[in-house]
């Protein structure tokens, strides 16, 4: 293709991009339109999540000294490794590295990847995978080097397309279904090992990656980014600070509780979220306060995983596009933003979610006894004295300086695909945003 060819078919994708944005957010108002293609995005997310169960290729203390020799197992000769600068300092890039060089596994690592993903952090290690003749991708960290890991993927698989406009619904995911049939054989595979317990990156083909040009915090959606393989070693999450591990914590707890108890959940999607949610329950404060406990680790490590698999099989609601979209303005860690607005929308969704809160006050063991509208207030309590001990108040004075105009645009262009329970309004997102302001 020419280069001319090239830019006119990116200049298409952008239009496409831009008029699906502009789509979304006008349907976002209509609830019986959002509420029928809620019904057809998920029969498609439940029918395709099956074909994404087994993942994990190792698990366990010391599991990474597996990567080197499954890859060669594999017939992979280089590695492009995403990772970030302080992975690399403390030594955690170098127990991979370390299984590669045993396994005589040639690698190249990029360690720029900033806490917000961004399109430099994804085109910079784009280039490097192709300059280097790299033929597997490793994402290695929390969400942010594992969703830039999977969408330098989505560039080798898609080049006439900029991550810019890798973006979105129509314009990648749905002309590409074929993908959840069968996957091309030249394809990048992806291995992914996390070295949080929060952000689930390592189940998903989303990806969440910031223009900071314009401030826009986007999901790319396509099936070719869906991580291959999944390592979970514990040990790699010891040096987490009791902070970050608590943020994590709660980040994993939002997508199994807001997958419970929005619209796209099924009974395998329930049974996972019941499970994840007893774990971060039973084991984030002995994870939080004891943080060589490996075995809290590992539990607070599966919990995350947990939580991954249902920003596919149940998806997330509201809380996530509106820390997203925090989170792009502030800098804020996403975990933060997370424990600060899901208590008000579990608050926002009862009575409608009431018998599902306290289906969840059950499984944590609060509220017995109760009606079911007192447990329900229960479990969303359960989670606001989590949130407090941690340091989450339920105030970020910042978002009084936000321009509340961009903010809803940006929220309802995100959310329109997310099986809300209930459809917020204009007036109820700025009352909201005025409280999480604390004015």
């Amino acid at each position: 293709m020419s280069r001319k060819d090239k830019n006119q078919n990116r200049s298409i994708m952008s239009t496409v991009a831009a008029f699906e944005d502009q789509l979304f957010y006008r349907l976002d108002y209509i609830w019986p339109v959002k509420r029928v293609l809620h019904k057809g995005i998920m029969a498609v997310a439940h029918a395709v999540f099956p074909r994404f169960r087994d993942t994990i290729i190792a698990e366990g203390p010391g599991a990474i000294k597996e990567v080197g020799p499954f890859i060669k197992a594999q017939g992979f000769k280089k590695a492009l490794i995403m990772t970030d600068a302080t992975l690399v300092k403390i030594g955690l890039a170098k127990k991979l590295t370390d299984s590669l060089d045993a396994a005589g596994i040639g690698y190249a690592i990029y360690d720029q990847v900033v806490p917000d993903p961004t399109i430099q952090n994804v085109e910079d290690g784009y280039a490097l995978y192709k300059k280097e003749n790299c033929d597997i991708i490793i994402g290695l960290g929390g969400g942010s080097p594992m969703d830039s890991a999977k969408v330098v993927s989505g560039r080798v698989v898609r080049p006439n397309r900029t991550t810019d406009n890798l973006g979105g619904l129509f314009a990648v995911t749905l002309p590409n279904l074929s993908w959840a049939l069968k996957k091309p054989a030249n394809y990048p595979k992806i291995i992914c090992i996390p070295t949080t317990s929060g952000t689930g990156a390592e189940t998903t083909f989303s990806c969440v990656i910031t223009n900071p040009d314009t401030g826009r915090k986007y999901t790319v959606n396509d099936l070719c980014v869906m991580p291959d393989y999944v390592v979970l070693d514990p040990e790699l999450t010891l040096g987490v600070p009791a902070k970050m591990t608590a943020y994590t914590g709660i980040d994993a707890l939002s997508h199994l509780t807001e997958a419970y108890v929005g619209d796209g959940h099924n009974e395998e999607s329930d049974q996972i979220s019941r499970e994840g949610i007893k774990m971060v329950f039973d084991w984030l404060d002995k994870a939080v306060e004891e943080p060589d406990n490996i075995e809290a680790r590992a539990a607070m490590m599966k919990a995350a995983h947990l939580g991954g698999k249902e920003l596919i099989a149940g998806v997330t609601t509201y809380a996530h596009p509106f820390a997203h979209k925090t989170g792009a303005l502030t800098h804020i860690t996403h975990g933060y933003c997370i424990g600060t607005y899901l208590p008000y929308f579990l608050e926002f969704y009862r009575p409608q979610a009431d018998k599902r809160l306290a289906e969840l006050a059950d499984v944590i063991g609060v509220g017995q006894g109760m009606k079911t509208e007192d447990k329900a207030e229960a479990y969303i309590q359960a989670i606001r004295d989590m949130c407090t001990k941690y340091g989450i108040d339920g105030h970020i004075p910042e978002v009084a300086n936000f321009d509340f105009k961009d903010f809803i645009r940006s929220v309802r262009t995100e959310s329109f695909a997310y099986p809300v329970p209930k459809q917020i309004s204009n007036r109820e997102v700025k009352k909201l945003l005025k409280q999480v302001a604390g004015k």
